[in-house]
């Protein structure tokens, strides 16, 4: 054998004996695609300059918005907007007399006009027993009975009806109220989510006030699975103050990395702050588009 020949044959039965190295390191962290913003964040602004505003909104790089109400603008105005800046806007945060018999119509109408998918109530309605009670002796968080919840979960229901029919849904947002104990019931949140028909109502978990109340957002997603399909995400300081996304306390990675699991389809911001809104709303975009999970 010629000694070119040799080398040949030695080096492919010593690669040949080799052992064989796996590269492959796992799935590829993911990142969020799109992300919105409560309007709510910018609340200040909204109200001096509203078109100004969701413009800077758009030009920041938020690819959606959601609304707590449109200072006074008509829904095809609004629609104009978001169209010439390239925006959409997946929901919108509506007030309980919004959603009477009588004026759901003309809403679901509204956000017909607009695209929304989802017509969202922020909150349950505050019921104190005894409304000339001094504000400073009233309790911190409103008193609800079971039969009341009961109450609001056939209520959602039937609005959930309304708006499938207009080719909407419907989704109730959370606080910290709603992961109260409630006496002869549950937990005031989960009799909402076991109260509601999933066909017809949705949830737009606020994560970050989920987590404030002691709640794991994780078990929820697995207890419920799907019925999130709204995102609410904002970060506190060890004094439950609103602090920037990122620069508190809330891990955000491991409720992202289960988002599948939750239905969400929609990863909206939330800066609940008073100094500069706009600038640490976008804060808390650029730390959301870095975040890997």
């Amino acid at each position: 054998m010629k000694r070119r020949d040799f080398i040949k044959t030695t080096a492919g039965v010593a690669l040949s004996a080799a052992p064989v190295l796996n590269f492959a390191c796992g799935p590829k962290p993911k990142k969020l695609e799109k992300i919105g913003l409560q309007l709510y964040s910018v609340r200040d602004l909204m109200q001096d300059d509203f078109e100004g505003t969701i413009t800077k909104v758009a030009e920041a790089g938020f690819a959606y918005v959601e609304f707590a109400g449109y200072y006074d603008r008509s829904p095809q105005d609004v629609r104009a907007l978001l169209d010439k800046l390239g925006l959409t806007s997946p929901a919108n945060h509506t007030g309980f007399n919004l959603l009477t018999e009588e004026n759901l119509p003309q809403t679901l109408e509204a956000a017909k006009i607009i695209g929304h998918e989802y017509v969202v109530l922020p909150s349950l309605p505050r019921e104190r027993r005894d409304p000339g009670q001094p504000r400073d002796q009233r309790p911190s968080e409103p008193v609800f009975t079971a039969d009341k919840i009961k109450e609001f979960a056939e209520t959602f229901n039937r609005i959930g009806e309304s708006c499938k029919a207009a080719g909407l849904r419907f989704a109730y947002h959370n606080h910290r109220t709603e992961f109260q104990q409630i006496e002869g019931g549950g937990i005031l949140y989960d009799m909402l989510v076991e109260g509601t028909d999933p066909a017809l109502v949705d949830f737009e978990m606020d994560l970050g006030w989920a987590v404030a109340a002691g709640a794991d957002p994780l078990v929820y997603f697995e207890k419920y699975p799907g019925r999130f399909p709204l995102f609410h995400i904002k970060d506190f300081n060890e004094e439950m103050q609103p602090i920037v996304i990122g620069q508190g306390s809330i891990n955000y990675t491991p409720m992202f990395a289960r988002a599948e699991q939750a239905g969400a389809l929609y990863y909206i911001v939330e800066y609940e702050g008073l100094e500069d809104t706009m600038g640490n709303s976008i804060a808390c975009l650029d730390y959301l588009k870095k975040l890997t999970f």
